[in-house]
């Protein structure tokens, strides 16, 4: 038969442990997974399903707080986009990079030739959501195609290798009007 102390310990062990559980399980996202920390400055060394304009330096730098992730990529130009963690807000996408003749990775991406695309409003909307380990980040913008608006989507899916020092990021850019209409390719930045 069990007595009142050996009650009132087990009692506050049980008590105490599923305190500790909860604790330490949410405060870290969930329940023990902790999302990796995308800060820092990147080098792009590799593509796939993307031809690099040679003789080009690609470059990125990401600030990431608890409310927005920053990215500045580099190349020709620079552009610099807040994609807040809660929700999306107004930005300047990088939509247009992606384009026939855009500049920002050199000749624009050879898997996005279609007719009649003339010049695209960079602004849209943005946002970030953290998928366990991954971090997606979404533009959407209108483009002007043959006299119409199309929207566009560009997805990103980032994740860092387990020694945090390769940042593998999978494009995926959907027109609606094309077919097929979704695009992808991947490039893989190493920390420096």
């Amino acid at each position: 038969m069990w007595n009142i102390r050996a009650m009132l310990i087990a009692v506050f062990a049980f008590g105490f442990a599923a305190l500790a559980v909860s604790f330490f399980g949410f405060s870290t996202g969930s329940y023990g997974a902790i999302s990796p920390n995308f800060s820092g400055a990147y080098t792009l060394t590799k593509a796939e399903g993307y031809q690099l304009a040679e003789g080009h330096v690609y470059t990125m730098s990401v600030v990431e707080t608890d409310s927005s992730i920053q990215v500045t990529r580099g190349g020709t130009q620079q552009m610099s986009t807040s994609y807040p963690l809660k929700g999306h807000s107004k930005c300047a996408t990088m939509i247009a990079a992606f384009l026939p003749g855009a500049a920002v990775f050199g000749k624009g991406h050879p898997l996005m030739q279609f007719p009649g695309a003339s010049s695209i409003q960079p602004i849209g909307t943005c946002g970030a959501k953290w998928k366990g380990e991954r971090l997606t980040l979404q533009s959407d913008a209108s483009v002007p195609i043959n006299g119409s608006d199309v929207p566009v989507t560009l997805t990103e899916q980032w994740q860092l290798s387990q020694d945090s020092h390769t940042l593998r990021i999978q494009y995926d850019l959907t027109i609606t009007s094309l077919s097929p209409p979704t695009r992808s390719f991947v490039v893989y930045y190493e920390r420096n």
